[in-house]
């Protein structure tokens, strides 16, 4: 364990993050993720026949 984090340590200080407060400005000056989670419940399993019925709230 002690070699990969002086692994990861050796990667972000050729990024030019040195402290715990470099990383923290980092990911808060990364752009938001755009994540398309679907939810709901799906309404069969038995395949293409029958149909999904499926919900997404980011989608309408």
């Amino acid at each position: 364990m002690g070699k990969q984090a002086e692994n990861l340590r050796a990667e972000l200080l050729k990024i030019g993050i040195r402290t715990d407060q470099d990383l923290r400005d980092a990911i808060a000056s990364l752009p938001p993720l755009r994540l398309h989670i679907m939810t709901g419940v799906i309404e069969s399993r038995k395949g293409a026949q029958s149909g999904y019925k499926r919900k997404c709230d980011l989608c309408s």
